[in-house]
């Protein structure tokens, strides 16, 4: 394991909080960082604001948002974007120089070019990429059997490393915006160009990945390549899986080397920004989870680990990972001995039990919350606007300006109809009927108490100890409660639609009037859950007002908010949420037939 490379990513908002990343990357023992978040490149969304899907590939990188090509440079918008970016990576890369670290690059490819450049090449245009269910607009990759493609490829490869020396790259394809010709993981099912139907799989993919390789050999640059298109929940590229035999040297294809050794092992979450079980909530130390899996895969055959933590303040998840690239424990007991040491030298003895306890509770919430088998974070909470979306029984008889503050950044690409309802996620029925809502909001509440313990212990040892890391528990216990609010947001949202479901406006409740009944129970259960999220709502207002950037992932300005993340501005649309809430509170009223008693 010695040779195995060691590889850092976090999200970083400025080149002193890179610098911080690579201090740390140095401090346990990693070898190389990955590039930080580049800006979103907003004009992808712009093109047409009411299709979400252009939104999705925003924060991706890819090599002509690094380097476009001349040839490019009429078809985009923003042409500069990518010598800013390159700027920026040659910043980073300077900064990772004095630490004596290599740059590891992640990449989605091959990625959609705009439409007008297809018109002017049209041998140029590939497969498809676009999800059916999340799209308005059609979207393609270029065709990378076309030799021209190839060659702009290349050439782009060759520029960026001349600024830029990379040494590892990872490649993931067939989600995001990018996807390959004819390959079964495309969304829109197996297609592309009639001209390359016919091509082998394996000279496509070789040849592409050639290409690039080639590109940096002549910048005097050797870079491993790491292609894969297989993906959670998605059926594994059967025909892909097959191709790691035809790589040239110093490439992996869907975890192989051309000698079949295996590629990366992965801890963490290398491919998103800032995604926890809990965003846009900020910095939940998920040490011992991490712990665990290092131990389940630290003596597994592979050339590279990558590690993924949220953010460069979480000091504890850094040092958990250190050390056991110290001293490596293979098994679930070393592991847990390693997380007391560590629990012992951040707050004493005296409290060792309790901040170990602490980490327990976090790390039980988020198996609860994965539990799940999707992201209800990134899905609802966030692509859905479930945090600042008004619960109301009629969401169509909104006003445009009770509505579009959160409509805009919601990810629905189909029908009005679909976009309110609640639950429908992505295409996806995540949670529907009663069985599905009593099992999901329960799991939900399991990691709630979960949180609710961490809560006491961290104020506990905040109170009590007398270490730095000790009092820096009171801003930790303040995000465990935001995580709450999180959670019984998703809990109230989940249980409200279920009882929307069950309305029928075929049939509308015959209020009559026969006294005393009890009329419908639905009726005082919707309106009880419409009371629990007004002040689940405000206790998280409450928590959060005039540290809303210590709390939570959020742009600087409004104008970069998008699909991924709220604004600064969200305790004004919180209190928004609130306001229309009570204003329809009574419409609810039409759904079941109500009390007359």
């Amino acid at each position: 394991m010695e040779d195995r490379k060691i590889m850092v990513k976090a999200a970083t908002d400025s080149l002193e909080d890179f610098e911080q990343l690579a201090i740390k990357a140095k401090e346990i023992g990693a070898t190389h960082v990955f590039i930080s978040a580049l800006p979103h490149s907003r004009w992808q969304w712009e093109l047409d604001l009411n299709d979400p899907y252009s939104n999705w590939g925003m924060p991706m990188v890819y090599l002509f948002k690094l380097y476009l090509p001349e040839e490019l440079h009429e078809f985009y918008p923003e042409p500069e974007e990518a010598q800013n970016n390159l700027n920026q990576l040659a910043a980073q890369y300077e900064i990772l120089q004095k630490y004596g670290l290599s740059y590891a690059l992640l990449l989605t490819e091959p990625f959609w070019f705009p439409n007008e450049v297809y018109r002017a090449h049209p041998t140029w245009r590939g497969p498809r990429i676009d999800h059916p269910r999340r799209s308005r607009n059609l979207y393609y990759s270029p065709c990378i059997d076309n030799p021209e493609v190839l060659e702009l490829y290349r050439k782009s490869m060759e520029e960026i490393c001349k600024v830029v020396p990379i040494d590892y790259m990872f490649i993931k394809s067939n989600d995001a915006g990018a996807g390959v010709c004819w390959s079964t993981g495309l969304y829109a099912g197996r297609n592309g160009p009639t001209s390359c139907r016919e091509r082998d799989m394996g000279d496509r993919i070789v040849g592409f990945l050639n290409a690039i390789k080639q590109g940096a050999a002549d910048a005097g640059v050797d870079c491993i390549l790491d292609f894969n298109a297989n993906m959670d929940l998605k059926e594994n590229e059967r025909v892909l899986d097959m191709v790691w035999p035809f790589a040239p040297d110093g490439v992996y294809i869907n975890g192989r080397d051309n000698k079949g050794n295996p590629g990366k092992i992965s801890v963490g979450n290398i491919t998103s920004t800032n995604s926890t079980p809990v965003s846009p909530v900020l910095d939940i130390p998920d040490v011992m989870r991490v712990a665990v899996q290092l131990s389940e895969i630290w003596n597994r055959e592979a050339s590279a680990l990558f590690c993924g933590v949220p953010s460069t303040k979480l000091s504890e998840v850094y040092s958990v990972i250190g050390r056991f690239i110290e001293n490596p424990a293979s098994d679930y007991v070393s592991a847990i001995t390693l997380v007391k040491a560590l629990a012992a030298d951040l707050v004493g003895e005296e409290h060792a039990n309790d901040l170990f306890d602490l980490w327990r509770q976090i790390g039980l919430a988020f198996d609860d919350i994965d539990h799940l088998r999707v992201s209800i974070s990134m899905h609802g909470t966030i692509h859905q606007r479930w945090l600042t979306r008004p619960l109301v029984a009629f969401p169509d008889r909104l006003e445009p300006e009770e509505r579009d503050y959160y409509r805009k950044y919601q990810f629905q690409a189909r029908t009005e109809e679909h976009a309110n309802d609640l639950m429908d996620m992505q295409g996806l029925d995540v949670i529907r009927g009663f069985s599905g809502t009593f099992l999901a909001t329960s799991t939900l509440e399991m990691a709630e108490g979960h949180f609710q313990k961490a809560i006491t212990l961290a104020e506990n040892i905040n109170e009590e100890g007398a270490t730095e890391y000790a009092q820096s528990l009171e801003g930790l216990a303040i995000r465990l409660r935001a995580c709450v609010c999180m959670l019984r947001n998703a809990i109230n949202t989940a249980r409200f639609q279920r009882y929307l479901d069950s309305y029928d406006p075929e049939n509308p409740p015959i209020q009559k009037n026969d006294w005393p009944t009890p009329g419908d129970y639905r009726s005082v259960e919707i309106q009880n859950i419409i009371r629990a999220e007004i002040e689940n709502t405000e206790d998280l207002i409450s928590l959060i007002r005039g540290r809303e950037h210590e709390v939570l992932w959020l742009t600087e300005t409004k104008e970069e908010e998008d699909i991924f993340i709220y604004g600064p501005d969200i305790v004004e649309l919180l209190d928004k949420k609130i306001d229309i809430m009570f204003k329809y509170f009574r419409e609810s009223d039409e759904l079941f037939e109500t009390g007359n008693i």
